[in-house]
């Protein structure tokens, strides 16, 4: 399993910025180490994110519901989701609306990470 570094998601994030526009500022480097740490969880040696798509779906919670940046949070998400998965070997397609609609209803906490992974596995496909 790869994982994104905190590196990796802050050239995400600025390459974002510098694409849509926003402020290119870490508001939290706490927040967002703990974002990058969160699909790597392990209690007592067992993984808390046990599949790819629930470590996708909780990278992605993670940076929309934690807020490491000043702007542009929810496309970081999105985007590092879709990288994570990338270089796993799996491509998240979805069309913009939808992919939009999933990750406001996510900010919004009316879904959770479980079902998230849900969404994020049936619009994936191996590479």
């Amino acid at each position: 399993m790869r994982y994104l570094t905190f590196d990796e998601i802050v050239v995400i994030h600025g390459r974002l910025i510098d694409a849509f526009g926003g402020e290119g500022v870490i508001l939290s480097e706490e927040a967002l180490e703990n974002c990058v740490a969160l699909p790597m969880m392990a209690v007592f040696g067992r993984e808390t994110s046990s599949s790819l798509w629930l470590k996708a779906a909780t990278l992605l919670h993670a940076i929309v519901t934690r807020h490491p940046f000043v702007d542009g949070n929810k496309r970081t998400a999105w985007t590092a989701a879709k990288v994570f998965l990338l270089v796993n070997g799996f491509r998240l397609s979805a069309q913009a609306e939808d992919a939009e609609r999933v990750v406001l209803r996510t900010v919004k906490g009316e879904i959770g990470v479980k079902e998230l992974a849900r969404w994020i596995e049936l619009h994936s496909k191996e590479v």
